[in-house]
This record gives C-alpha cells, structure tokens and sequence, in this order.
C-alpha cells in the first residue's frame, strides 16, 4: 500500500509517475518504472493470490478556488486499468476534482464528525466520560472548547 500527497494542479501523468515510484520503491530512474511496476504486481499476485490487487491510496492537499484540480480521474483510470491496482482518494471536497465524482466505478465514503453522544456511547470512553461528569465538567466542556 502506498499513500502519499498531491498537490492541486498537478497532472495525470505527474501522480501516476509518484504513485509508481511508491508502489515500486524506485527512487531512480535507472530502470523503467512502468516494466518495475509490472514486476512487482506479477510478483504480489504470485506470491498472494488470495488478496485483492494492492492498493495505492492518493491523499489529495486542501486547494484554494482560483488553484487547479489535480488530474486525478485520469491517474485513477490508468493505475487501475494500465497496472491492475486499487486505488483509494482521500480528500475534502473542494480538493478533489467533479470528473472524479462522475465515472460510476467509484464508492464514495463521507466521514463527518462525531457528535459529542456518539462519542459517549463507545464503551472505549465510558471511564473517560464518568470521571468527567463526576468533576463537574460533563459533556458541556466537550462541546465548547475554551
């Protein structure tokens, strides 16, 4: 697995070449990347045949409105279909490009934060939110931090 970041207005080809370069751990360019990419997912495939197809996540950086999307539907369309990888994208939404959004191969997740009750009701926390309730800070102190 391979996770690194691109910034806006970067190209299809400028993140598949770093996506490579993670995948492959080729930090020369000696060889070719695209033959070393072809070895090492031949070589996953061989040796783990009961995983799924390695998988490369792309974080994309915050992006103001005037900067450019970085190219990301296109990367995505090579990495899965060139070199047979999965490919996760995380980011906010001003930082990732419409096109990404309108291929229908993708599974979008949302992750939004936890209200402070969803918080309280891991068990994990339940000691962390008793001895806050029995000083005398509860909840209210979570929810306004000052």
């Amino acid at each position: 697995m391979w996770g690194g970041s691109n910034a806006p207005g970067e190209g299809a080809k400028q993140v598949v070449e770093q996506a490579l370069r993670e995948l492959t751990n080729m930090r020369f360019n000696f060889a070719s990347l695209h033959a070393g990419t072809v070895r090492v997912v031949w070589w996953y495939r061989l040796l783990f045949p009961f995983l799924p197809a390695p998988l490369v996540v792309i974080h994309t950086l915050e992006r103001s409105n005037e900067m450019k999307f970085a190219e990301l539907a296109g990367a995505v369309h090579i990495l899965t279909t060139d070199y047979n990888v999965q490919v996760i994208v995380t980011g906010v939404d001003s930082s990732l490009e419409p096109e990404l959004f309108r291929t229908g191969r993708q599974r979008l997740f949302s992750v939004n934060m936890f209200e402070t009750q969803q918080i309280a009701d891991f068990q994990e926390f339940s000691e962390l939110f008793r001895q806050l309730k029995h000083s005398g800070e509860g909840l209210e102190r979570l929810r306004s931090p000052s």
